[in-house]
């Protein structure tokens, strides 16, 4: 007797755990195929599975990458994931933990915001945390775009990009792999990620001298500082002077957010590349 129950005991223990499992935590793996991070939300592509599975996160989502806490922003494409979580009412797969591992293999990683492209030459500027780096993109480099396949001509400045490669003597980054996120759009926003920044607004209080304007945004104004190496371009893309921008114009900022220790000073957008826009 006491053997029949040792042996019907881990049986009956499993059964417990998958209906638990059925009725209330889940789990996932697969790649990700597509991500948001300003709504915290990303698609997972699962073997046997026809389409991707939508799944949504929470600021109470645990998330880590290669075994260490991150944010969900460090997220990308490619990503393998692991996913714990549950459904709720209307059937969202809602993420309590995601598990997250990147493949190193292809050498460094290098995350920026576009701020030039030069397709001819297959190269990109990018602002990263370590300042302005060129990244020049191989032949037979795997571009990819919201998920999507795509060509190196298709990347364009304010693309959001994480790179796999490595530096060169020169100090030029040689990608084998780059992935680009584009933003949804919208008429007035900024994006604040840890490697940079870029803002779309209009432009107020013009200061000629030292060569600042404040942005209005519809979270409320940014003050912006350019330098006299800033590049500025008109509508046309031809550059033209800081003398000639005028009040009330919209524009599109790429720069470093520079944050004040003193919490009574606003924030500054130091400005690496200022577009004109319609």
């Amino acid at each position: 007797m006491r053997t029949l129950t040792r042996r019907l005991f881990p049986a009956f223990l499993g059964a417990f755990v998958l209906a638990a499992t059925s009725f209330g935590a889940e789990s996932l793996q697969g790649r990700i195929v597509r991500i948001q991070p300003d709504s915290l939300s990303l698609a997972l592509a699962v073997r046997g599975q026809d389409a991707p599975i939508p799944v949504q996160a929470t600021n109470e989502t645990r998330v880590s990458l290669n075994g260490e806490a991150a944010r969900f922003s460090a997220l990308a494409v490619d990503d393998h994931a692991a996913v714990e979580g549950s459904r709720n009412e209307r059937g969202q797969f809602v993420a309590t933990s995601i598990r997250a591992r990147r493949n190193t293999d292809e050498g460094e990683g290098l995350a920026g915001i576009v701020k030039e492209v030069n397709p001819d030459r297959r190269l990109l500027t990018l602002v990263t945390r370590r300042g302005e780096v060129v990244v020049h993109a191989a032949d037979q480099a795997r571009i990819v775009i919201d998920g999507q396949p795509a060509r190196f001509a298709d990347i364009q400045p304010r693309d959001r990009a994480r790179c796999q490669g490595q530096f060169d003597r020169q100090r030029v980054f040689q990608a084998r792999a780059i992935s680009i996120q584009r933003d949804s759009g919208g008429d007035d926003g900024d994006r604040a990620r840890d490697f940079g920044q870029w803002a779309r607004g209009a432009v107020q209080r013009i200061d000629y001298e030292n060569r600042g304007f404040v942005l209005r945004l519809s979270r409320g104004p940014l003050p912006v500082k350019t330098t006299d190496g800033t590049p500025i371009l008109d509508e046309n893309g031809n550059r033209i002077r800081f003398d000639q921008l005028q009040g009330d114009e919209r524009v599109e900022v790429i720069g470093h957010l520079r944050r004040s220790d003193d919490r009574r000073q606003e924030s500054v957008l130091v400005a690496l590349r200022i577009q004109i826009i319609r």
